[in-house]
């Protein structure tokens, strides 16, 4: 993210945007590149934990109401000490109450939510305000039910009327403290650790699958 960040000119307008921060971690390296680029770290959060989930959200059952709760103090305190506070603005409240009000330039946004209704408001929200090779970063791609949104052919024609713009991978290791080395079998005696990455998707991008010979093949018959 860092990268990508410090590859844009510093005359394209746009700023950061974090939805989920819990404790701050990821937050408080962000405002040290808003620092370094000048530009200023949007941090969305309820700063409640987790909302209740929907039963029609399949990663609703694995949580529950207030999991990842980080205080506003608590975080602020956190980026205080190992950020840089004065690049932060702070957005207190559910993502579906908070950013449809965003209207500014988004450069890049940084989606740790957990639950696809959190991910469908986010990207609803953010995409349209996206600078024209903005990015969405999320650290949530080794679930494949939860980022084939980004694949998503219907998702994306009911929203956008546009085709899906697909995801990259992005390294390993991108959430604080979140890695494992296998065998896979042995992971819930480390419940500090699971299997995790990073990926993104850039608002010119296109993942749209469009050949099909044998169909074409019929359809001349």
């Amino acid at each position: 993210m860092a990268l990508k960040i410090l590859e844009v000119p510093p005359d394209v307008e746009g700023d950061i945007i974090e939805c989920g921060t819990w404790k701050g971690g990821s937050a408080a390296n962000l405002s040290l590149i808003c620092r370094i680029t000048n530009r200023e770290l949007r941090v969305y959060d309820s700063f409640q934990g987790l909302p209740e989930g929907d039963p029609r959200d399949r990663q609703a059952s694995g949580y529950k109401k207030g999991d990842f709760c980080g205080t506003l103090e608590e975080v602020r305190q956190n980026i205080r000490q190992y950020g840089a506070l004065e690049c932060c603005e702070f957005i207190p409240g559910w993502f579906s109450d908070t950013l449809p009000q965003l209207s500014r330039p988004v450069l890049l946004a940084f989606l740790d939510v957990d639950l696809e209704a959190s991910l469908d408001t986010c990207v609803k929200c953010i995409w349209p305000h996206l600078t024209s090779e903005g990015y969405i970063f999320t650290d949530e791609c080794v679930g494949q039910d939860y980022t084939a949104l980004f694949f998503s052919e219907r998702w994306w024609r009911e929203n956008f009327n546009q085709k899906p713009p697909g995801l990259i991978g992005a390294g390993t290791g991108l959430p604080l403290g979140e890695f494992y080395i296998g065998p896979y079998g042995e992971i819930s005696d480390h419940r500090l650790q699971h299997a995790s990455t990073g990926a993104y998707t850039r608002r010119d991008f296109s993942g749209f699958w469009d050949y099909y010979p044998k169909n074409e093949e019929h359809a001349v018959a």
